[in-house]
């Protein structure tokens, strides 16, 4: 079943990440969602810096039996001529073995954090998204803030674009909020014989 297939996974990324599941704090705090968190080392510490949050999703989309045969390598995970195929492989485990794997190779290094940095990925991003809603009220509701979040983003495409190169698609955004006030106004009538045009379709 779907929780078996994951704690498959989780037990794969202990094997390969050695390092990053004993010197990190892990924690599944719902389902199959899981937080890493690695600690500032407390000579290094800056304490003006905010904590970082990287964020990616384990669960990929399911591949559509009628699908298969357009797919050039296997949906389930291949290597062909040096491109890796498969569900997940840009949307979006890729970002999670990228961060796990450089996080492996920094503390191999011995590399010391002057903050702390926070992994949070998530095990139904592509239905709704629960695991990420519950992990975001946790650090809420310890009063964490952080000074960065960077999810998953665009891909780098490849003759999509006006341009002669390939080019990444890189995407900003900073939260802030905006009211809107919109009135529309039209011509009355009778709810039993609306005209043509009404204003809930002008609005929209």
């Amino acid at each position: 079943g779907r929780k078996e297939i994951f704690e498959e996974f989780h037990k794969w990324l202990q094997k390969t990440f050695p390092l990053v599941h004993q010197q990190l704090e892990v924690e599944r705090p719902v389902n199959q969602s899981v937080i890493y968190v690695w600690r500032a080392d407390e000579q290094h510490r800056n304490q003006d810096l905010l904590p970082i949050l990287l964020i990616s999703h384990i669960d990929v989309v399911p591949v559509a039996e009628e699908t298969l045969a357009e797919w050039v390598g296997s949906p389930w995970g291949e290597i062909k001529d040096g491109w890796v195929f498969g569900r997940g492989a840009i949307d979006d485990k890729f970002q999670v073995i990228c961060t796990l794997y450089a996080t492996e190779m920094l503390l191999r290094e011995g590399f010391k954090p002057s903050r702390d940095i926070y992994f949070a990925f998530g095990d139904d991003e592509e239905k709704g998204g629960y695991g990420a809603a519950t992990m975001g009220k946790l650090f809420q509701e310890r009063g964490i803030r952080f000074a960065i979040t960077l999810d998953e983003g665009g891909a780098i495409l490849d003759g999509m674009l006006p341009i002669s190169s390939p080019a990444a698609v890189v995407a900003l955004g900073e939260k802030g909020y905006a009211s809107v006030k919109v009135a529309v106004a039209s011509p009355g009538g009778h709810a039993g014989m609306p005209s043509k045009e009404t204003t809930l379709g002008y609005l929209a």
